[in-house]
């Protein structure tokens, strides 16, 4: 069809953003369209050139893709007018059947833009990355599973576990007791499904048998159809508070105790001091009385005619 209709063919042909090269076996340049020559810098300013000629690099990968030692050509990186680009390299035979022909369509296709944000992105994820790991906040991402998909420093020294540890496991196979297991499954379910919980105050088990009380935060990340996909946690280790809480109720119920003791001391105190006055009251009548007794049995006969008398 091309070369049946030229006019057509060069207008479609160089409409084509992507630079286009068509080589023969030794990498020959048989043709090319407008958008290769800006690419080359104006050195495809004639046919009958190697691609070995302009670009050795990418000929010598062309030619380790077509011995079949890669498996694919990497992308490449050209400066062009002070600016650095990248390239996706696209390599097809005419041939269709298993038989290659001698000539191939080379194609370079412009990716800066994804690469760049493929770039951003990474960086981005490094800085958060490395904001996630230098705070002392727990935190913690889950798929809808309940599987672990992040998992900070922070969380690292709380429980023990290296990420690599407990990426992939549901949180509940690592962290809750085994009787607890399944009802927080459910309960996590659940959550997923329709009773999202904003805040709630767990206790986790350490790698180490160490119970951790922690405070999470969760927000959850929907998809267009405003099914929950995600949940992300931030949490608080209120392990020290709750055993400082624990340790006051300790002292205080000590305190009450003691002060129920000394209270107990105090009235049998009063009751002695009670008892004490009483013994003094009547110790002046016992003496007269054992002094009656003692003169009556020491002359009974006597005492006894004189009390007649």
């Amino acid at each position: 069809m091309m070369d049946l209709i030229p006019v057509a063919r060069d207008k479609v042909f160089n409409l084509i953003q992507d630079g286009i090269l068509i080589l023969d076996k030794n990498n020959l340049i048989l043709d090319y369209n407008e958008a290769s020559v800006a690419l080359f810098l104006n050195r495809l300013n004639f046919t009958g050139v190697t691609l070995k000629e302009i670009y050795p690099e990418l000929d010598y990968l062309i030619e380790k893709y077509k011995l079949k030692e890669i498996d694919s050509i990497p992308d490449l990186r050209l400066f062009m007018n002070g600016e650095l680009r990248y390239y996706e390299v696209i390599l097809k035979n005419f041939s269709n059947r298993s038989t290659p022909s001698d000539f191939w369509i080379l194609t370079l296709r412009n990716i800066t833009e994804r690469k760049l944000g493929e770039v951003r992105a990474i960086e981005e994820k490094n800085f958060l990355n490395m904001i996630l790991d230098s705070t002392r906040v727990l935190f913690l991402a889950l798929d809808r599973e309940g599987r672990i998909l992040r998992f900070n420093k922070a969380c690292e020294n709380a429980f023990g576990y290296r990420f690599k540890e407990v990426h992939g496991h549901t949180f509940w196979e690592i962290f809750v007791e085994p009787r607890k297991r399944e009802f927080v499954k459910k309960k996590y379910f659940k959550m997923i499904r329709s009773n999202f919980i904003p805040k709630a105050q767990e206790q986790w088990i350490s790698k180490f048998k160490e119970r951790k009380v922690i405070l999470w935060e969760n927000r959850e990340i929907k998809d267009d159809h405003s099914n929950t996909n995600y949940i992300i946690s931030a949490g608080a280790d209120l392990t020290d508070v709750y055993n400082a809480e624990n340790e006051i109720a300790n002292l205080k119920s000590a305190n009450e105790e003691i002060t129920k003791k000394n209270q107990m001391i105090e009235d049998q105190k009063k009751n002695w001091k009670k008892s004490s006055r009483l013994l003094k009251k009547l110790k002046p009548n016992s003496f007269k009385l054992q002094n009656s007794l003692t003169w009556v049995n020491s002359c009974p006969e006597s005492r006894t005619k004189s009390i007649i008398r």
